[in-house]
């Protein structure tokens, strides 16, 4: 059987190279697989960073906006309480009920005492007028 070892040779010798092909297949496919876990791993953590720094920034806008949002609602309440506080000295500065009831009681003196004032003015003007027509008349005045 002399052929037949020589066939036997070839034939380990094709084993041996396909063998070490499909080993160096799986190595490079293993080396590729590898690589990209790695590189997914890295674009995960990437993605984690730039969420949650995007996080970090979002949040931090939301406060700045509420409490933009706070310095104006406070700014209107200063103004408010302001407002209040003037009113409320305005208020105290106004007349009371009673004031108001003294003043009237006051007024209708004030109106009586100007009628009996215009009475006698009445009469005074009569008897200016009567005054004068009698001079004007009799001749007040001798030359």
């Amino acid at each position: 059987m002399p052929g037949s070892s020589a066939d036997y040779s070839q034939y380990r010798f094709y084993f041996d190279v396909a063998q070490f092909a499909l080993t160096g297949a799986i190595g490079v496919y293993v080396w590729l697989s590898n690589r990209a876990r790695v590189n997914q791993k890295r674009f995960v953590a990437l993605e984690k960073s730039v969420r949650l720094k995007l996080d970090r920034q979002e949040t931090q806008e939301m406060i700045d906006r509420q409490l933009s949002g706070c310095e104006e609602h406070q700014a209107q309440t200063r103004r408010l309480e302001a407002t209040t506080s003037r009113l409320g000295s305005e208020l105290r500065e106004i007349p009371k009920r009673r004031d108001l009831e003294q003043i009237e009681k006051r007024l209708g003196q004030i109106n009586s005492n100007v009628s009996r004032l215009e009475g006698r003015f009445e009469g005074v003007d009569r008897l200016t007028r009567l005054l004068n027509e009698y001079m004007v008349t009799q001749g007040g005045c001798k030359s």
